[in-house]
């Protein structure tokens, strides 16, 4: 079985040019993480986020902040919680 490509998976050219967009701004220091409000820091490792279903983006986000998100949905769906949303309103 191959692997879906980078468009099938969400991170196409259009991503990839966002990403780069927003590269700018994180290496500015002046970007805040869009889950914990925290800045990202220059040289950290960030993320551009999805919202959940890849239908748009929240923003930039620490590793961290964004792959812990995206377990919590894992584990929701695993254990048949899964409410579409990482987060709770």
């Amino acid at each position: 079985m191959s692997r879906p490509s980078t468009t099938q998976r969400g991170y196409g050219y259009l991503h990839q040019r966002r990403r780069e967009r927003m590269r700018r701004l994180v290496e500015a220091g002046i970007v805040r993480c869009a889950r914990c409000q925290k800045i990202i820091a220059p040289g950290e490792r960030w993320e551009l986020d999805h919202v959940p279903g890849k239908q748009g983006y929240l923003g930039a986000s620490h590793f961290l902040c964004n792959r812990s998100a995206g377990g919590k949905v894992g584990a929701a769906i695993t254990n048949g919680k899964h409410r579409g949303w990482s987060r709770d309103w």
